[in-house]
């Protein structure tokens, strides 16, 4: 079954303080997957409206996403600037790069390694090392971003698309084009960054390790 279309939206129902407010687990289930991206969100779901309008609240209207999923609709969070940062990547849907950056922020959590870090230019000398280099190759395409926007900043381009009209925000997609959001390691709820208790929460269990035989035959 096709997965919904995350767009980068500035709708103005959503362009308000209460709105942006995150509510990360209210309601959630532990078992649920993002309808986004279908990865698993250990209870950490926020509502999406799929019409972008947030005052409309019917049921088949209202689906849950991961948090990342979230943020393509959410462009004026207060702190979205240091959240994430536009990229030109149109040979990637916005749901496979939030799944690429999600499971390159837990390498580097596993590793030891602040996954806010993966974007700075000095490589760590750990097992995160592909996942460093691999976020490396997607954060330096906000430099394509910049030349076809002239910012790499979400807030900016959310006040932008607020200022088009109603038929030209209908095809934000195709007059965006390759644009996407990446996350950068942060996410702030009350000035509070709450992604590492995310990632804590993503990380898959470790497998549970066999007896040794020898042991047991002592």
């Amino acid at each position: 079954m096709a997965r919904p279309q995350l767009v980068l939206s500035a709708h103005p129902s959503a362009w308000t303080a209460e709105a942006v407010s995150g509510e990360w687990k209210a309601g959630a289930s532990a078992s649920a997957a993002c309808q986004f991206c279908g990865q698993p969100t250990a209870g950490w779901q926020v509502p999406y409206h799929l019409n972008d309008d947030h005052a409309d609240n019917r049921p088949g209207n209202v689906v849950m996403s991961c948090p990342l999923c979230h943020l393509p609709q959410h462009l004026n969070r207060p702190q979205i600037d240091r959240e994430a940062v536009l990229v030109w990547l149109p040979e990637m849907a916005q749901g496979a790069v939030n799944v690429l950056a999600r499971h390159i922020h837990l390498a580097c959590t596993a590793a030891g390694y602040p996954p806010v870090e993966a974007q700075s230019a000095r490589a760590p000398a750990t097992r995160a090392l592909a996942g460093y280099h691999a976020y490396r190759a997607l954060y330096e395409r906000r430099t394509a971003a910049e030349l076809r926007l002239g910012t790499t900043s979400p807030l900016q381009l959310g006040a932008a698309l607020l200022e088009l009209s109603a038929a030209d925000y209908a095809r934000r997609a195709a007059l965006l084009g390759g644009i996407r959001l990446l996350p950068i390691g942060r996410l702030y709820e009350d000035g509070h960054d709450i992604y590492p208790e995310m990632l804590r929460d993503w990380t898959p269990p470790r497998p549970a390790t066999p007896p040794n035989p020898s042991s047991a035959a002592s």
